[in-house]
Order: C-alpha cells, then sequence, then structure tokens
C-alpha cells in the first residue's frame, strides 16, 4: 500500500472509534462526561479506565464509545484499567465485548498488565474471558513472570495453575529477587528447586549470586543441591563468593549434613525393580491411581567420599551399590562399576559453622558420566546430587519405597509403561503398546 494511502486511512480508522452525535441518551452522557472533567476523547477514555472512574467509563459507553479503542501506541482501556489495578473497571469492559487478547506494538497484553499490578480481580475476570496466560511480550516474558518481577504474590498462585510449562523459569526470576514467598508458591504448584538452565545453572546459583540467603535456604529445604556444577564448574557458593557473599559462601561449603541423609532409614527401590503381586491394574487409569508419590528429590549416585590425603594424589571412594566397598582412585581413572571417571581431588578442612570453629573436613572429588559427560562434585559426608529429579511413592500391594524417574521403563503385569516425565507435583506414564498416558498427580504440598 503506498505510504500517502497508509497515512491517509490511519486517522479515518481512528475516527472510526468517535461515534457521530446521535440520540438525546448519547447527548446526555457526552455531558456528564464533561461534567466529571473528561472530554469525549479517545485518550480521556483510557485516562477514566486508568484512574478506576467506572461510571465515567460507562457514561463513555453509553455515548458509544468502542470498548476496544486504542491510542496512538496501542494501549487500550482494559490494559489502561488492568495497569492502574482497577479490576471492576476491566470486568465492566470485558462485560460490553471488549477483547481479552489484544495486544500493543510491544506485545504487552492486559493480562500482563493485571499480573504486575497485582489486581487479583482484574486476573481473574480477565482468565474468564479467555485470556491467554501463556503469552509473551517483545522481551519474552509472560504474565506470570512479570508478576514474580513485581512480587505479585496472590496473582502468582493465580496465574501458576494456568502456566505450568514456565513455572521453572518464573522459580529462577524470584530466586534472583530472593522473594521467598513467590517462590514457595512456584514451588508448591510444580516448579523444580532442581531446575537447570541450558548453562547449567540453577536457582539456588541465582539466589546465592545476588546474595538472598533465605532464599538459598528455603531452596535447600526443597531439596536443591549445595554441590550442583554448572557449564563452567561452579557450585552455589562459588557464585555467591564471587559476588562479594562471603559468609553465604561458608554455608553453602559447610551445609547442616542433617539435612542431607548420606544414607536414608528405608532405601527406595528402583520402580523398574517392582515385583507385581496380588491383583494388577486393568488400565493405565487404574494404575496410575493406584501410585501415590510421598517425595521429590534429585537422584544420587552410588558414591560417597571417605578421604582425601594430603597431595590431592588420590581419594578413598565408597561404592553404596552392590557390596559396599571402599575403594582408592586417582584424576583420570574410573571408579569401578559406576561409569564414572575421577578428573579431580581436592583435600578441604574448614572451620565449622556450627561447631564454634571446629575444623571439618569437606573434602572434594570432581567426577564426571562416561556414558553422557556430566560432571559432579563429590563432598565428604553429603550425597552426590545428580540434579536429575525422581519421584518417590508408595503402590498398594507391593511393599517399599519406589524411586521413579524419567525413562523408566516396566511392566504393570503385561502392561508394557514408560515414565515420559517427572515433575515434583506429577509423573506422566505412557503406555508403550498404545500410547495411552496417564498422569499421577501428587496430593498436598511438599
Amino acid at each position: 500500500m503506498p505510504t500517502i494511502l497508509i497515512r491517509a486511512v490511519l486517522p479515518l480508522i481512528f475516527m472510526a472509534a468517535l461515534p457521530a452525535c446521535g440520540g438525546k441518551a448519547d447527548e446526555r452522557a457526552r455531558k456528564e462526561i464533561h461534567a466529571a472533567g473528561f472530554a469525549f476523547s479517545v485518550d480521556d477514555f483510557l485516562r477514566a479506565a486508568r484512574e478506576g472512574r467506572e461510571d465515567v467509563v460507562r457514561q463513555f459507553l453509553a455515548a458509544g464509545m468502542n470498548p476496544d479503542v486504542a491510542n496512538e501506541h496501542g494501549v487500550n482501556a482494559v490494559a489502561s484499567a488492568a495497569a492502574g489495578g482497577h479490576g471492576h473497571v476491566v470486568t465492566l469492559l470485558l462485560s460490553r465485548g471488549a477483547k481479552p487478547n489484544a495486544v500493543s506494538p510491544e506485545g504487552q497484553t492486559a493480562l500482563m498488565a493485571a499480573a504486575q499490578s497485582g489486581d487479583e480481580q482484574a486476573v481473574k475476570a480477565l482468565l474468564a474471558a479467555g485470556a491467554d496466560a501463556q503469552a509473551t511480550d517483545g522481551a519474552g516474558l509472560s504474565p506470570l513472570a512479570g508478576a514474580v518481577l513485581a512480587g505479585q504474590t496472590a496473582v502468582v498462585a493465580l496465574l501458576a495453575e494456568r502456566a505450568s510449562g514456565s513455572l521453572d523459569h518464573a522459580l529462577q526470576l524470584a530466586a534472583v529477587k530472593g522473594n521467598t514467598a513467590v517462590m514457595s508458591v512456584l514451588m508448591d504448584h510444580g516448579a523444580s528447586a532442581l531446575a537447570v538452565r541450558e548453562d547449567g545453572r540453577t536457582p539456588m546459583m541465582f539466589a546465592a549470586q545476588n546474595g538472598h540467603m533465605e532464599a538459598v535456604k528455603l531452596l535447600r529445604q526443597r531439596g536443591a543441591s549445595v554441590t550442583a556444577l554448572d557449564q563452567e564448574l561452579k557450585t552455589p557458593a562459588n557464585h555467591a563468593e564471587e559476588n562479594g557473599h562471603e559468609e553465604m559462601a561458608a554455608w553453602l561449603r559447610e551445609p547442616d549434613r542433617t539435612a542431607d541423609p548420606l544414607e536414608p532409614e528405608t532405601p527406595p527401590v528402583r520402580l523398574t525393580e517392582v515385583a507385581w503381586t496380588g491383583g494388577v491394574p486393568a488400565s493405565l487409569e487404574a494404575l496410575a491411581a493406584t501410585i501415590r508419590i510421598v517425595d521429590y528429590r534429585s537422584a544420587a549416585l552410588p558414591i560417597a567420599v571417605e578421604e582425601v590425603p594430603d597431595g590431592d594424589a588420590s581419594a578413598t571412594v565408597r561404592l553404596l551399590s552392590g557390596e559396599e566397598r571402599g575403594v582408592n582412585v586417582a584424576p583420570g581413572g574410573e571408579i569401578p562399576d559406576t561409569g564414572l571417571t575421577v578428573e579431580k581431588v581436592r583435600r578441604r578442612i574448614i572451620s565449622s559453622r556450627h561447631g564454634q570453629g571446629r575444623l571439618v573436613d569437606a573434602s572434594e572429588v570432581l567426577v564426571r558420566e562416561n556414558a553422557g559427560g556430566r560432571r559432579h562434585l563429590a563432598v565428604k559426608g553429603l550425597p552426590v546430587l545428580t540434579g536429575e529429579g525422581c519421584a518417590l511413592a508408595t503402590i498398594p500391594g507391593v511393599e517399599g519405597i519406589w524411586q521413579i524417574r524419567r525413562d523408566d521403563v516396566f511392566k504393570a503385569g503385561a502392561m508394557p509403561v514408560k515414565v515420559l516425565d517427572v515433575r515434583p507435583m506429577q509423573v506422566v506414564l505412557e503406555r508403550i503398546d498404545t500410547k495411552e498416558t496417564a498422569t499421577v498427580i501428587r496430593d498436598g504440598t511438599p
């Protein structure tokens, strides 16, 4: 379309939102608008919405103003009311036909504005009208992300139910801000404290980098690993130290051992080894209904550091699977029956925070998985957490605690089943022969 024609058409489109005068009702409405200190214009219509003047907005609509009209910046009345935190005006406009998913040139929607303002009424009204909770703006931020960054805890709870695919990203943002209330809500709705970005960073690393001790402690309570490594082989303690948070780094290097039992009282057994006795579920749905998730945590490698002598030339590692025994390993050598190679050992003695200066052995062994190349840091006295989430579950009629991991394959009677996904609040199962899926939902909160 030629430039001259575009310039001619745009004013016509804008003017179309302003109806011609006609009828006594219109005239009365316009008089009320002027009496309230507003002009009958798009800008003043948006101002009335932004200021929460429901009475004036009603008069604008009675005078024929289009509820979807936008100004030259692409902002409409619904977004203006939502940004101002006026849910009652948002509800009115939606009831008069305003579209819930109108998008500004910057990609902003009314739901994004409502989420950032923290207006629960506006958020509920927009969601009920079909607003897209998964939409993202020009910066890639969703309504949930906006609510997280603005610290709107109640709205985060509302949106978390509609945005399960972005919960982990939202938790990372909350960790950066150090907002423990928002973090708790997100994790209660299924965000994983074990989530890892493409660069290997975890929520705990973001919290540590920004000096948020309470956030670090909360993540620790929810199962996050203090020894996780990013792609640069940095731990949360390294991130804290590099950003001037020395006390936090010391806390992370000598965590409370009681939070990391090296040997649980009842070691869980892999679901792949379950022996079904008695009645076998007749369908995948029935199978899912019998499984009860009792916990979600990181899987652990079957090794434990026993000793690193002076010189950092070797280490004694205890094997926790099969026949338990100690083995001596050196950098470059493989740990028998584990698929792990030792890359580095380091004797590390630190001053205890809990023992009034008592020296504590926190020696380290860096290992690499031969198959996938992932690296893990083993610290004396702590389990070697892999960061891979696993669910612990009970099954009626089958004794013990069962560990469920992604990609596990097992048979329930003659029914072949694969675990498609494991999350803090659910496990997704697939019947291999029919591709039917079913979800095991965890009751309650962690």
